[in-house]
């Protein structure tokens, strides 16, 4: 939320409203600052991503029928004690009609940074996995098509993380019961699609599982604690 490089703690309410525990570096103490926007939309639609790359994580409400997105802009500054955001209205009007199912993470519509120029893109998943998507560039939202084809998962079972620290989401799936994960590592726009099984990005499969779980894949998540180069 502040631009410094590690996670916050952000509670959702199920009506709409967020709670930040700021991440003070210096963990398990954090900085409570109770609720700092209320959106007044499903939890189940509201996400968390960088949507103009200046740098701070923004607040995204997405539409479950239609897909489309409304924008709360992270106007934070430099010796405020917390965020304050602004309705900024519809930054898409639509596209993933995937919806979401009943657990956490049965997701649809998906907003990760996929190619790497510090703004969250669209992915649009199918219940199989297979992710379709948008790039949201500076010019605009640009349509890529397929970006992955399914590895046989459900959707439920699926992440989004930059494991390997280049910048680009990488595709993380968890097993269910263990939480054992298996990483797909984003390699970036492929030159032919048809040698990719249609997908404009390339994956490159890990040769054997990134991590063993800790707990169920539901419980699992995947955050950056601290900044490489702290503030």
């Amino acid at each position: 939320m502040f631009g410094r490089g590690r996670d916050d703690y952000l509670w959702v309410w199920e009506a709409g409203a967020i709670h930040l525990f700021e991440n003070s570096g210096s963990l398990p103490n954090w900085i409570v600052h109770d609720e700092v926007l209320n959106t007044g939309r499903d939890r189940k639609g509201i996400q968390f991503g960088d949507w103009d790359g200046d740098g701070l994580c923004d607040v995204l409400a997405v539409d479950k029928l239609t897909g489309a997105i409304d924008w709360w802009k992270n106007t934070w500054e430099t010796g405020k004690a917390a965020p304050t955001f602004e309705y900024k209205g519809r930054a898409m009007s639509g596209g993933c009609t995937q919806g979401w199912g009943v657990s956490r993470y049965d997701l649809g519509l998906r907003l990760a940074d996929i190619d790497g120029d510090t703004r969250v893109d669209i992915l649009c998943m199918e219940k199989d996995g297979r992710t379709t998507g948008w790039l949201n560039k500076e010019t605009g939202i640009t349509s890529v098509g397929q970006i992955k084809f399914s590895v046989g998962k459900d959707r439920a079972d699926h992440r989004w993380a930059d494991v390997n620290s280049d910048g680009k989401a990488d595709m993380l799936v968890l097993d269910k019961y263990t939480g054992d994960v298996t990483v797909y590592i984003n390699q970036g726009q492929g030159k032919d699609p048809s040698s990719l099984g249609g997908s404009s990005f390339e994956w490159s499969q890990q040769n054997s599982m990134w991590m063993r779980g800790v707990d169920r894949g539901a419980n699992m998540f995947f955050a950056r604690m601290v900044s490489k180069t702290p503030p």
